[in-house]
């Protein structure tokens, strides 16, 4: 035995403290789950091959001195250099194809080469058996998290855990095997890597390793199929079965010389290759079973002389192909296809549009297109109603009129726009414009009501988010308004506190002779009334005093009767039996004379009673306020809990619901009374006589305050604001936890650092705390959005970054100082008004597009850039940069047109479904933002595009908008974008209509970018009304081409052919077995209804028209 010694050996090696580290966190200390990902993990691990390597070269210097066995000497040998060739494969991390290729040409036999797939967590061992031959073996380099973690114990692995594969070498494989891998080495492919549920959306989970199955299923199935040994038998499961057959044959032959003799061992010999025979005869029977087809030889098949002599059993359509003839065509399909019947269903499904005008309130009606009859409203709201105000014509008689139109609008919006901060938002601004409208035709009607609190504070819309210029300043109007209300209002009166104070509205009231007028006369019919039932009520008392008195007198004069009965010993008794006396019968008819009592209908006092007299005839002007008040302030806060005092309204309270009347149908604030009245209490019972009027006439016994028939409560007003939280987006994945950051401008920047160690592992420090800094403070936000554009420290690609700039940037905010005075921004957006920053702006929003030319899947990112330029076009009061924002905006139009051409302009192999999914949810939120680029509100020379071209592109943002959404909904956290883009369609659809009707070749270059074999044949026509938002055109028709009629909706980019949409198959022709063998996979796009005659449809295949 030889004896190694130890001696000192020179080790050269240099390490930095980092990969020193390193090193032995993955050599020397126990395995555990990693934290964090390594930082330049390709560079520490080139470091750890490098000290392997050289420990290696100092082992072989020693193994070289030492005696020892040639073979032991060889495998060391082999071993260094398989590690040395290893260290310069992976010396910069990944391979290139020549270096791989050039490793594997060059290996020696017995050589070894590992090779470290680093995307796939892969690893392989190459091995080179021969001059021609090669071994393949796989294994997965690092485990999964749930094998790690679920694991009691430890967890044993086996490597390599793939058996060898013998593949053939030479340039036909090597060369396409590099290129495979050192591919594969850098690129992640999405199916392999693992997935997470957040959200109800699905995410690659970070914090796990890839599946190393397209290496060691798919690379390794590929290579099988290239091996020398299979080729000798038919099928991959026969081999199998040789082969364990071969290894048993093997086992027993190292059995012969101990325990077997030969004579065994020849018969399991002769058993073994006679089992392998019948194998081989058995599989070739199955394959004669199952044979279908026969494969075609040149040599035996028959000259044809046309191709149309070949017949398809298999498929009546292609015979019918192939016996067409085109002169002499007469399918079905070449008929004129009849638009009359589309276009009146075209009509049904669109909503009828109402007719605006400042003289009438529109109403919302229950249309196919809702959120088209809000839109209206809402125009008309910002366009007509400060007309209507306005007008002369005003009166108390329209209060009923606008609040039906609030309850009505606030109704339908708040179940249409719930979880869409921004349209809430508009809700509230609407909502306060037409409450205005009600309370100046109010205090019209009673200027007393000026006096009192208009219950609304200045500061309540605050939180609004408002994407327009024009919206900020109707914002301005609303609070100069309240201010103005509140200064007019005395101390502290409110119409919602305590109605029996002497200060109360409904007391007040009664001073004004004129409008109390009728309320006087209610009062003084009420207490008529009262007078002459308390008269009968005495009267009846007196009465019946009086008769109890003369029946107990009469009583008195007699005597009790008795009479004579027997007992049981049958002896006379004398018994006074009541029934039978006529004095007790006298009696008793006294007792039985009861009054019932009388409640007044009316308190005594007189600041008690008019409140319910004010009610009982409330005046409609004055109810129609306080309920659309009250309606609103449920929309602004929240409701407290209902109390559990009993109520009693006016219309039921005995003395005085027969004069109750409703002010109106539906009205919702009235007046009840925690206690019973007399009557329905047991004080109502009647009472004996002899009584006093004491015990007859009794006081009213109301004690009222105001009450919420509709909520069955008292009126209490809200102190929890709801504006706020409706009015703020909702972040989605792992930036839930940083909600707390973008609900609200007060935390501090001391506070973000301070709960760092709350962020989620997929977010980086200094990306939480970008994220945290940017709304820290009112005035500081707009400079916090271009500091993280400027250093990249947000992931602006991902939806919650893209929430967080918008709710920035739309959100009002406080007015500050002189945020209401005319001229100026609210606090939050002053910087804007300085023409040094907004320059600044735009100078970096133009490096932002600069660098995000080429990846689509920055699209957000371009979002955010959009949003800030159309900001700056809003509020900069500098004409020059106003311009520039212009030119700022049709660069992001440019680059968001160029992604659609690259997102549109390829065939998709439907395998990869998240991948097709993912580019039509970019399709769609690409084409969106492009329109977003026209919606400016101020075009510096005029309000018309200035461009043909930019028309062109906006019509064709909505029909690729629309086709992709069409395949793929956008998900629900990008639902604004869906919301934004109806808005735009709305808001433009007039200016379009108009340059279609001026020049209708527009139309026809939009629908040739989709469409690159169309050619107009008639003229372009617009549908009548409701559809008018339908234009439709008949393509031209030669002798190999029929006529195809096109319709396309200007409002939604919605395009049909032939009544048909675009773009896609019905599933008749995708699921028929034809198509499926044809074009496999592949996702078809490009789908129209086709022009030549005899075909249905044409698509786009592998960039041939088919």
């Amino acid at each position: 035995m030889s004896i190694l010694k130890s001696r000192k050996i020179e080790y050269p090696l240099s390490l930095k403290k980092d990969e020193l580290g390193y090193i032995i966190n993955h050599v020397f200390m126990p395995p555990k789950l990693p934290q964090e990902h390594d930082p330049e993990p390709a560079k520490k691990d080139s470091a750890l091959l490098k000290a392997i390597d050289q420990a290696a070269r100092s082992f072989c210097e020693v193994v070289s001195t030492i005696d020892t066995s040639k073979n032991t000497k060889d495998t060391w040998i082999t071993l260094q250099h398989m590690v040395s060739t290893m260290m310069h494969l992976h010396l910069h991390g990944s391979f290139s194809r020549a270096q791989l290729q050039t490793a594997l040409n060059q290996m020696d036999v017995n050589g070894v080469l590992p090779v470290y797939v680093y995307a796939q967590n892969a690893g392989i061992i190459f091995r080179k058996t021969g001059d021609t031959e090669m071994t393949f073996e796989s294994f997965q380099a690092s485990l999964p998290v749930d094998v790690v973690v679920g694991t009691l114990g430890k967890v044993l692995v086996t490597f390599p855990s793939a058996p060898r594969i013998l593949f053939g070498v030479d340039s036909t494989v090597i060369g396409p095997l590099a290129n495979i891998l050192s591919h594969m080495a850098m690129e992640e492919i999405s199916v392999a890597l693992p997935k997470t549920s957040k959200g109800g959306s699905s995410h690659h989970e970070t914090r796990d390793v890839a599946d190393p199955r397209f290496i060691t299923e798919a690379l390794a199935g590929i290579l099988r199929g290239v091996s020398p040994s299979i080729a000798q038998f038919s099928s991959d499961l026969l081999h199998f079965m040789n082969s364990k057959l071969a290894r048993r044959l093997y086992k027993l032959s190292q059995m012969t010389g101990a325990r077997m003799d030969v004579a065994t061992f020849q018969l399991a010999t002769s058993t073994v290759h006679a089992t392998a025979a019948k194998l081989e005869l058995r599989w070739k029977e199955i394959q004669d079973q199952f044979e279908s087809h026969k494969q075609w030889r040149k040599d035996e098949c028959p000259t044809r002389n046309r191709s149309t002599d070949f017949t398809f059993s298999n498929s009546s359509y292609l015979s019918s192909v192939v016996r067409r003839n085109n002169a002499t065509v007469t399918s079905s399909t070449d008929k004129p296809f009849d638009c009359g019947d589309l276009n009146r269903r075209l009509a049904r499904l669109c909503g009828v549009r109402a007719r605006l005008t400042p003289d009438v309130i529109p109403t919302i009606t229950d249309t196919p297109e809702l959120y088209a009859s809000l839109y209206d409203f809402q125009y008309w709201i910002e366009v007509h109603l400060p007309d209507w105000r306005s007008s002369n014509s005003r009166s108390s008689d329209d209060c009923l009129l606008i609040h039906q139109a609030i309850s009505g609008y606030r109704r339908v919006a708040l179940s249409h726009y719930q979880n869409s901060p921004e349209r809430l938002s508009l809700m509230h601004l609407c909502i306060l414009e037409l409450w205005i409208a009600l309370d100046e035709v109010v205090v019209k009607w009673c200027p007393l009501l000026a006096e009192y609190s208009p219950e609304i504070p200045e500061n309540a819309l605050d939180p609004l988010l408002l994407s327009e210029h024009g919206h900020m300043k109707r914002l301005r109007d609303i609070q100069l308004y309240l201010r103005e209300r509140h200064s007019r209002k005395r101390e502290s009166l409110s119409l919602f506190k305590d109605v029996n104070n002497s200060s109360s509205f409904a007391n007040r009231f009664f001073s004004l002779p004129l409008a109390a007028a009728p309320l006087l006369r209610l009062h003084s019919r009420i207490e008529r009334d009262a007078d002459i039932q308390r008269s009968r009520k005495l009267e009846e008392l007196n009465n019946s005093n009086a008769l109890y008195k003369a029946r107990m007198e009469k009583a008195s004069k007699m005597d009790c009767e008795y009479i004579v009965e027997y007992d049981s010993d049958d002896d006379e008794v004398q018994v006074h039996r009541k029934s039978k006396c006529a004095k007790c019968r006298e009696i008793s008819l006294a007792e039985k004379i009861k009054v019932t009592p009388f409640e007044e209908p009316l308190p005594s006092q007189l600041n008690h009673s008019r409140p319910i007299v004010f009610e009982l005839e409330c005046p409609r002007p004055f109810a129609v306020w306080r309920d659309a008040t009250q309606d609103l302030l449920d929309t602004l806060y929240q409701r407290p809990k209902a109390s559990n005092e009993d109520a009693y309204t006016a219309q039921k309270y005995d003395p005085i619901k027969i004069y109750f009347k409703d002010s109106y149908p539906g009205q919702r604030i009235t007046l009840a009374s925690t206690t019973k009245s007399i009557s329905r209490s047991h004080y109502g019972k009647p009472r004996s006589v002899p009584a006093t009027t004491h015990n007859v006439i009794l006081s009213h016994a109301g004690r009222f305050a105001l009450y919420d028939s509709r909520h069955e409560n008292y009126v209490i007003s809200g102190s929890e604001d709801v504006v706020r939280e409706a009015c703020t987006f909702k972040l989605t994945d792992y930036y839930r936890s940083l909600q707390s950051f973008i609900n609200n401008t007060t935390h501090s920047p001391n506070s973000v650092i301070a709960s760092l160690h709350t962020s989620p592992i997929e977010i980086s420090p200094s990306e939480y705390m970008a994220f945290g800094h940017l709304r820290s403070g009112n005035r500081l936000q707009w400079r916090n959005i271009m500091r993280a554009l400027r250093v990249e420290s947000l992931s602006f690609s991902h939806y919650s970054a893209f929430a967080l700039v918008i709710q920035a940037v739309w959100q009002a905010g406080p007015a500050g100082e002189n945020g209401l005075d005319d001229g100026n921004v609210r606090e939050a957006h002053q910087d804007l008004l300085n023409t040094d920053f907004g320059s600044q702006v735009l100078g970096e929003l133009e490096g932002v597009i600069s660098s995000l030319k080429g990846n689509w899947k920055q699209a957000l990112h371009l979002g955010v850039v959009i949003v800030l330029a159309l900001r700056v076009n809003s509020f900069s009061p500098n004409s020059q940069l106003v311009k520039r924002s212009l030119y700022v905006l049709s660069q992001c139009r440019i680059l968001a047109r160029g992604w659609l051409f690259d997102l549109t302009g390829s065939t998709q192999d439907a395998k990869d479904c998240v991948i097709s999914t993912s580019r039509d949810q970019y399709q769609a939120i690409i084409s969106i933002l492009l329109r977003m680029t026209f919606t400016t509100e101020r075009f510096g020379t005029g309000h018309e595009f200035p461009q043909r071209e930019d028309a062109i592109s906006y019509l064709y943002a909505g029909i690729t908008a629309s086709q992709a959404q069409l395949r793929q909904e956008l998900p629900t956290e990008l639902g604004l974008l869906t919301r934004l883009h109806q808005k735009i369609c709305l808001q433009m659809e007039e200016r379009f209509t108009d340059a279609c009707a001026r020049d209708s070749t527009i139309l026809d270059e939009v629908i040739r970018l989709v469409w690159g074999s169309y050619s107009r044949g008639r003229s372009w026509e617009r549908l009548p009304a409701p559809a008018q938002r339908w234009w439709t055109v008949v393509t031209g028709e030669d002798s190999n081409r029929r006529p195809v009629v096109v319709h396309f909706n200007l409002l939604d980019g919605s395009f049909l052919l032939n009544g048909r949409p675009s773009d896609t198959l019905p599933a008749e022709i995708t699921s028929d077995s034809s198509f499926r063998l044809l074009f496999q996979n592949h996702l078809i796009k490009k789908v129209r209804p086709a022009a030549r005659r005899g075909m249905t449809y044409e698509i786009e295949y592998l960039e041939q028209q088919v």
